[in-house]
């Protein structure tokens, strides 16, 4: 590993993501006795370190989760510095986000089930009940708010645990004044915090109101968890519940008169089947690139001869011609004079000469003369030599985007779809647009097509 990145004593990995601000990596830890734990670097783009207003912001969410100890709450495990970019170190998840789920199961036209549904938004409450509630250092309430409550920052593992993750933007109600308008996910994000006005709890009540609503759209049999869904996420802030805990009462109320269990079991069923039709994707489409890359001998398909003897075999066909055409020229014709056998012509082979017995006299050579070749015709004319046709030069060029997280993209206004994707586009400059309606994200960048080459997009 002495050659893989580092940050400090962590080995930074694959990136599993990037935003508008920072980048998430996958990275470990070593230790004595062949320890070593796996964790994600948070970490500023390195083209907005140096801005004032960028890295306070991940500084700042440090200091927000140093003070929280939850299940359902990513820690922060360290924070550092590198070459002017702070970065957080944070618990590892191994599942999903809620986003890649519920994506998942629409792309395979089914759902979460109600009991599900309801064990992500309890788990979800109960983190928010406690960041609610932290006190400082005095025993005094911060009023913390998470303000970003969204399927995309929601976390799901293998074994259906629920835990909420990046407070980037969670704000004190005392400082609330210091964060200006247009922070959070349009379509999660509260109006009074859209419009920049100070925001409390009941803002993250709104976030997840419009959480459940999502869950509950395909779910039969819940038109009161659909109702409990719509006063959370009212308009209005004092039309909805008063606080979270106020929200997870009531959807506990229901489901017990129902009788619907509050375990994960459901929940991990989903994620490790959506985990384990990956990994069958991964491993299969790398069998497949190793194919294309190195195909298999085998005995249908005889090795390809080494290409150092394809000179030879050009220059024996090349004599062959030449020899050819030396003997044409060498047989006389009736319009033309014969050329001088001891110059072309080759030699007449002699006939086999039997050999006597010794006492009788030799017997005379019996010389067969060579049999006359044909005439060739009387105009002959010399074909062009044969030539490898010259493939016409693509008159367009290709356009490669595969982005992680995905994307929904356009090119000069034409929609393509989602990421990845490849389209053939006329060369010259063309202007792509990128956007992640899960993340909020959106970005515009101008591209360059050459004739008959690739374009590769692998980045925001």
């Amino acid at each position: 590993m002495s050659g893989a990145r580092r940050l400090g004593r962590y080995v930074i990995g694959e990136r599993l993501g990037s935003g508008g601000l920072g980048e998430v990596y996958l990275a470990h830890v070593e230790g004595a006795r062949g320890f070593r734990k796996r964790l994600v670097v948070k970490q500023v783009r390195r083209e907005l370190a140096r801005r004032p207003d960028v890295a306070p912001l991940l500084l700042a969410e440090a200091e927000v989760v140093q003070r929280l100890a939850h299940g359902n709450i990513v820690q922060v495990l360290d924070v550092g510095v590198d070459d002017d970019a702070p970065y957080l170190v944070m618990e590892h998840v191994d599942g999903v986000s809620l986003a890649e789920l519920a994506r998942d199961l629409e792309q395979r036209d089914t759902h979460l089930g109600i009991a599900a549904a309801l064990f992500v938004v309890e788990s979800v409450a109960a983190a928010l009940a406690h960041a609610h509630a932290a006190r400082d250092g005095d025993d005094a309430p911060l009023g913390l708010v998470h303000r970003d409550v969204t399927p995309a920052n929601i976390l799901v593992s293998r074994d259906g645990v629920v835990k909420l993750t990046d407070f980037g933007i969670a704000a004190l109600t005392t400082a609330a004044r210091d964060v200006g308008p247009g922070f959070g996910t349009p379509g999660y994000a509260a109006p009074e915090q859209l419009a920049g006005r100070p925001v409390d709890a009941r803002a993250d009540v709104y976030a997840l109101g419009v959480v459940l609503g999502e869950l509950l759209a395909d779910t039969p049999d819940t038109d009161e968890p659909r109702t409990i869904a719509a006063r959370a996420a009212s308009p209005a802030p004092h039309d909805r519940f008063p606080d979270i805990s106020s929200l997870a009462a009531a959807l506990e109320q229901w489901r017990a008169s129902r009788r619907i269990s509050h375990e994960p079991a459901e929940l991990a069923a989903c994620v490790r089947d959506l985990l384990h039709r990956r990994d069958h994707l991964a491993r299969n489409l790398g069998a497949a690139l190793d194919q294309r890359v190195r195909p298999p001998q085998t005995a249908a398909l005889p090795a390809p001869r080494p290409r150092r003897r394809a000179p030879a075999l050009a220059a024996a066909a090349a004599l062959l011609g030449v020899l050819a055409g030396v003997v044409w020229l060498a047989v006389p014709t009736a319009d033309a004079p014969a050329l001088a056998p001891t110059i072309f012509a080759p030699e007449p082979e002699p006939a086999v000469v039997p050999v006597a017995p010794e006492p009788a006299p030799p017997a005379p050579l019996a010389v067969t003369p060579p049999k006359p070749l044909p005439a060739p015709p009387t105009s002959p004319t010399v074909a062009p030599p044969r030539t490898r046709p010259t493939p016409a030069r693509a008159a367009h060029g290709r356009l490669l985007v595969n982005l992680v997280p995905w994307a929904e993209a356009s090119v000069d206004g034409r929609t393509l779809g989602r990421t990845p994707l490849t389209v053939e586009l006329a060369p010259g400059k063309h202007t792509l647009e990128l956007q992640n309606p899960d993340l909020g994200q959106r970005r515009t960048r101008a591209i360059t097509i050459t004739r008959g080459a690739d374009t590769h997009v692998t980045d925001w």
